[in-house]
């Protein structure tokens, strides 16, 4: 509920339903404006990695997406986005650390996408993902290969150890 619509509960003698939809048609409950980024989380798939010069290949952790939009549309209760990039954020229970990687995934770049933020059961908490990104071992590999149907990543990576300098 935004801070309008909560503003309208605690002044008026009015149920909290019939201000969320006060809020909705006013557009107060929708705040970000055409041109603003929209984030959403998805997670599945895992990372495998193989580090030079080695020819072995491990898991490092599960996926985690955090796809980055642009807004090019508002309406009072949807967004019309278009992809930019995506970044992935891999968890290590071994390693017990964070690492991530940006990847921009070519099927999602050729439509654009209509959300319904206020239809959404579950929203992920974004600003958790977030904040572990800034806490994180970013990782450059030199080849990158992505199974779609599966959601597993393989990397190449340079003569790297895979080691935690991040405090989480």
């Amino acid at each position: 509920m935004s801070e309008e619509t909560k503003l309208l509960v605690s002044i008026t003698p009015l149920n909290k339903d019939l201000v969320h939809i006060i809020g909705e048609l006013s557009g107060f409950e929708l705040p970000l404006k055409k041109g603003d980024i929209f984030y959403e989380v998805e997670s599945g798939g895992y990372t495998l990695v193989t580090p030079e010069p080695q020819d072995v290949r491990f898991m490092l952790g599960r996926n985690c997406f955090l796809h980055q939009y642009t807004v090019i549309r508002k309406t009072l209760k949807s967004y019309t986005l278009e992809y930019l990039r995506s970044t992935v954020i891999i968890y290590s229970k071994v390693l017990e650390d964070f690492y991530k990687f940006g990847f921009s995934f070519d099927h999602m770049k050729k439509y654009k996408k209509r959300v319904f933020p206020m239809r959404r059961k579950y929203e992920p908490d974004t600003q958790f993902v977030l904040k572990k990104v800034q806490c994180h071992v970013v990782l450059k590999a030199r080849n990158i290969d992505y199974n779609k149907k599966h959601k597993i990543f393989y990397l190449q990576l340079p003569n790297i150890m895979l080691t935690s300098t991040s405090s989480t």
